[in-house]
């Protein structure tokens, strides 16, 4: 591997914080933070070894 690409994402059409239910958010979250986060952790050490890159993209 050569380079990590973190591109993963979701959105629901809520429309504001008060209307957000606490487990969309939590899934939110797990997807948008922690999946990122877990990847990077899991291939980041490989990366260094090869003097590759990782790119992450987040969005709101």
């Amino acid at each position: 591997m050569n380079i990590l690409y973190n591109g993963a994402g979701i959105h629901n059409a809520y429309d504001n914080a008060v209307e957000l239910e606490e487990n969309f958010y939590d899934k939110l979250m797990a997807i948008n933070v922690k999946a990122p986060y877990l990847a990077s952790k899991m291939v980041i050490p490989h990366l260094i070894k090869q003097d590759c890159c990782t790119c992450c993209v987040f969005g709101i």
